[in-house]
C-alpha cells in the first residue's frame, strides 16, 4: 500500500512540475516599467518581473541583452524567476530591423500595424512611407531604440506586393 501511494506521491509531483513549465529566453530590451514590473523585448513579447528583486534590474535599460528564466503564468505574461544581463555598450540607442505582412497603414495617425499584430510609429520616418501602401504587402522595417527605448523607424521597405 504504501508503494501506491507514494507512486501517487510521484506522479502528481511530476504533474506540478510539468505545469509550471519552466523554460530559458534570450532577448533584447526594449523597454522596461519599474513600477509596473514589466519588460518589454524587441520582438514585443512581455514579461513580468515580480519574482525579481529591484536590484537584479537597477540598471536593466533598453537595449541590454537578457537570458532570463521563466514559468509560465496562467493569469499574465511569462513570470521572470532569474535574469542575467549584458549591457549594451551605446549611448545612442541601438539598431534593429524586422520583416512582416502589413496588417493595417492608417495616414493619419502615421501607425503601422503587422499581421503580428506589433504597431510601429512612423512619424520620424523621412520622406514618408510608400505611396500605396497597404494591407497584405511584405515589408522590412528598418529602426533604431534610443537609451529612453522610444522606437523611431528609419526605413521602410516594401519586399513584395
Amino acid at each position: 500500500m504504501k508503494k501506491i501511494a507514494l507512486l501517487f506521491g510521484l506522479l502528481a509531483f511530476a504533474g506540478v512540475a510539468a505545469a509550471q513549465s519552466v523554460g530559458i529566453e534570450v532577448g533584447k530590451v526594449l523597454a522596461i516599467d519599474r513600477e509596473a514590473k514589466l519588460l518589454l523585448l524587441t520582438d514585443r513579447s512581455v514579461w513580468t518581473l515580480s519574482e525579481i528583486r529591484k536590484e537584479s534590474i537597477a540598471e536593466l535599460a533598453a537595449g541590454d541583452r537578457v537570458e532570463m528564466s521563466y514559468k509560465k503564468s496562467d493569469q499574465g505574461p511569462p513570470v521572470i524567476i532569474q535574469i542575467d544581463v549584458t549591457h549594451h555598450a551605446s549611448e545612442t540607442g541601438s539598431a534593429e530591423s524586422t520583416e512582416g505582412t502589413v496588417l493595417a497603414f492608417d495616414r493619419h495617425a502615421n501607425l503601422l500595424v503587422l499581421k503580428d499584430k506589433s504597431v510601429w510609429p512612423l512619424d520620424n520616418l523621412q520622406p514618408g512611407p510608400p505611396p500605396g501602401l497597404g494591407a497584405g504587402d511584405k515589408v522590412r522595417i528598418e529602426y533604431h531604440t534610443d537609451k529612453d527605448g522610444k522606437i523611431s523607424v528609419d526605413d521602410l521597405i516594401v519586399t513584395f506586393k
